[in-house]
C-alpha cells in the first residue's frame, strides 16, 4: 500500500511539474482551481470558506493602509451576509467602514488590496522552500495564488471610494509613483525586499 501511495504521489509531482511548468499549463491548472471556488460561491457558507483567506487579508489591507493614513478604520467585517443587489441575491463577504475618509487617504485607503500581490509574490518564490512537491501541496499552492490575486483586485465600493476626489487620486498615484522613484533609483527590487523579509 505504501509503495502505491509513493508512486501515485510521484506521478502527480511529475504531472503537475509539466503542468505548471508551461504557461499554458500553469493557467488552467488556476482556471480548474477557479472553477472550484467559483462553484462554492453559490451558498453562503460555501463563499465563505472557499474565500475567508482572501477576504481576511483584502480588509486587512483598507484597514491597515486606512490607519496609517488617519482614515480612522471603525468596523472591520469579514462575516459574509446575503444581500440583494437589484433583485439578485449577492453576497457580502466583507467590509471595512472608515469614520475619517478625506483626499489624503481615500485613494490609497481603497486601493490597498493591491498589496496582496505582494503576498502572492512572495507564495510564488517561497513556497516550496517550505513543502513537499506533491499533489495536495500543489493544488494548496495554486489555491492560494488564486485566493491572494482574485482579492488583490479592488471592488467596486473600493473604486468609487478611491476615485470619488480628483484631488485624492492626484495625491495617491503622486505617493505611488515616489515610492517606485526611490525603489528604481537605490536599486531596490521587489526580489530584493523578498530577500531581506
Amino acid at each position: 500500500m505504501d509503495n502505491l501511495r509513493v508512486f501515485y504521489n510521484q506521478i502527480s509531482v511529475e504531472l503537475l511539474s509539466f503542468i505548471t511548468d508551461s504557461l499554458v499549463g500553469f493557467v488552467a491548472l488556476v482556471l480548474f482551481v477557479s472553477s472550484f471556488i467559483k462553484r462554492a460561491n453559490h451558498t453562503l457558507i460555501g463563499a465563505w470558506i472557499s474565500n475567508f483567506l482572501g477576504v481576511f487579508f483584502h480588509e486587512l489591507a483598507h484597514a491597515v493602509v486606512g490607519a496609517l493614513l488617519y482614515a480612522k478604520p471603525t468596523n472591520f467585517v469579514v462575516i459574509p451576509k446575503k444581500i440583494e443587489n437589484n433583485g439578485e441575491t449577492v453576497y457580502l463577504l466583507g467590509h471595512v467602514d472608515f469614520k475619517n475618509l478625506r483626499w489624503y487617504n481615500s485613494f490609497l485607503s481603497g486601493m490597498a488590496p493591491f498589496l496582496l500581490l505582494f503576498i502572492a509574490g512572495f507564495i510564488e518564490n517561497n513556497y516550496w522552500i517550505y513543502f513537499e512537491k506533491n499533489l495536495l501541496n500543489y493544488l494548496l499552492y495554486v489555491y492560494l495564488l488564486v485566493v491572494f490575486i482574485v482579492n488583490a483586485i479592488p471592488s467596486s465600493q473600493d473604486f468609487k471610494v478611491s476615485f470619488g476626489n480628483i484631488l485624492g487620486i492626484i495625491f495617491g498615484v503622486s505617493i505611488v509613483l515616489f515610492l517606485l522613484f526611490l525603489l528604481s533609483n537605490n536599486n531596490i527590487t521587489i526580489a530584493y525586499l523578498y530577500k531581506i523579509l
